[in-house]
């Protein structure tokens, strides 16, 4: 049975319910540990990651075709089990648990390997913070507006009238406040006639 330890595993060849020339069939694999959030390899082989899914079957989930010199890490979602499949000829592989925050590859699909997702676990709070340690960061990967995507109102499972306001009553629910009809806008402004009403008035 192979668990990862707190500091590092070594598997080769010889570790054969971990590491093969074929696809898994019968293979224990890395088996998951409770507070896992995923795993970290460190190899110069080129591999095939395989993981067991929570109905027992192997499947596979990244090919690396060039390994990356400082290694790389994997989720364990909701999979139980993990399997290196290398046809080198005298693969190692160095592997790490990982119980908090990690960054891996969220699309296994494409060619390009590098990790572009950040996976955080049991977090009330999520601070992004510069190499400076200033966590007052407020732009994510883009320098324009017009690069932010799915910000839409829709887009975020709401449906709301043309131009309408949301804000938030006393008990912190959202609150959708239409516009003024079509032809009627011109001159208005919203305004508090009371402490708990607001309304469209003519300025």
């Amino acid at each position: 049975m192979a668990i990862l330890s707190s500091s590092k595993s070594k598997f080769t060849s010889a570790n054969t319910d971990v590491v093969g020339s074929n696809a898994p069939t019968t293979e224990e694999g890395i088996l998951k540990s409770v507070g896992e959030t995923g795993f970290f390899v460190y190899s110069p082989n080129a591999y095939n990651i395989y993981f067991k899914n929570e109905s027992g079957s192997w499947v596979i989930y990244q090919t690396i075709t060039e390994p990356m010199k400082d290694g790389r890490s994997f989720p364990w979602g909701s999979n139980t089990a993990a399997y290196i499949q290398s046809t080198d000829a005298s693969p190692f592989f160095f592997a790490f648990p990982r119980t908090g925050a990690i960054e891996y590859d969220a699309d296994v699909t494409d060619a390009d390997d590098s990790e572009d997702t950040l996976m955080v676990t049991n977090e009330a709070q999520f601070n992004i913070a510069a190499p400076s340690g200033n966590s007052s960061i407020t732009k994510i990967g883009v320098t324009d507006h017009t690069e932010l995507e799915n910000l839409e109102w829709n887009a975020c499972g709401h449906t709301g009238g043309v131009f309408a306001i949301v804000m938030f009553d006393g008990n912190g629910d959202a609150v959708e406040i239409a516009a003024p009809a079509a032809g009627e806008r011109a001159g208005k402004a919203l305004k508090w006639t009371s402490d708990t009403e607001l309304a469209w008035v003519t300025i």
